[in-house]
């Protein structure tokens, strides 16, 4: 297990990079803020010494953003765990690493809160037992969305367990000029109070909604452009504001 607190708060502020290479494992964090990212590796060596790593983080020139521009790094590689300690992240958190998961810390008193946007630019992410609360408008480069998938990364990704409260706009929310994703599936949440859609999908092949409640937005569903299969199973979605499911034909 790979361990980052407040015993090594001082790295984060001196040098802002978390976590160590090897085999998949368990990294455990706290007392992170502001822009935060997860990725495999952040520099390369060169003749000319070391180089950052650039990453499409949207807002920026091109929308590519240095290594640097963050003020947290945390090495993760596929298949390693990343637990949140209990308690409220003030931060927006990108992840650039495939086939992670994102969770509360077993043990901790409270659940992991992201106020902020938490963007998934790689395949195959599992959050599970995180909630994602605003309001944050521009919060640290935030777009005022509760959790952004990007479509030119990610093929599948799995939602379970959370809480996507109060953001300022959507809460769920499908990003990216180009792509298509094999499948979405949102599992024993509540997508409650966003400020636009609770859900919202584009160029999705197949959008799953588990034993979800979804109440209190403008639009509790909204399956917009090239969704093939729009399933819901076992689910309440009422009381929103235009329309509690919306699917293009």
């Amino acid at each position: 297990m790979r361990r980052f607190g407040a015993s090594v708060l001082w790295l984060a502020v001196v040098a802002g990079t978390f976590g160590l290479s090897g085999a998949c494992a368990d990294v455990r964090v706290e007392n992170v803020s502001g822009r935060v990212i997860i990725a495999p590796e952040f520099y390369r060596e060169t003749r000319d010494g070391t180089v950052p790593l650039e990453f499409p983080a949207y807002p920026g020139d091109s929308g590519i953003k240095s290594a640097d521009w963050f003020d947290a790094r945390i090495t993760a590689h596929p298949g390693d765990t990343i637990l949140l300690e209990g308690g409220v992240y003030d931060m927006a958190l990108w992840i650039f690493t495939p086939d992670v998961r994102i969770v509360t810390a077993p043990g901790s008193e409270r659940r992991a809160a992201i106020q902020g946007t938490l963007e998934i630019d790689a395949d195959n992410v599992v959050i599970e037992g995180i909630d994602v609360i605003g309001p944050h408008a521009h919060r640290y480069h935030s777009g005022g969305h509760g959790i952004e998938i990007n479509r030119v990364f990610v093929n599948r990704i799995l939602i379970k367990d959370c809480r996507i409260e109060r953001n300022d706009w959507m809460g769920i929310h499908v990003i990216g000029a180009r792509g298509e994703i094999e499948e979405i599936r949102v599992v024993d949440c509540i997508v409650a109070d966003n400020g636009s859609f609770g859900v919202e999908a584009q160029s999705v092949r197949r959008l799953i909604i588990e034993n979800c409640t979804i109440t209190g937005n403008r639009e509790g569903v909204h399956a917009g452009s090239q969704v093939g299969e729009l399933i819901i199973l076992d689910s309440r979605i009422s009381g929103n504001r235009d329309h509690d499911v919306w699917k293009k034909e």
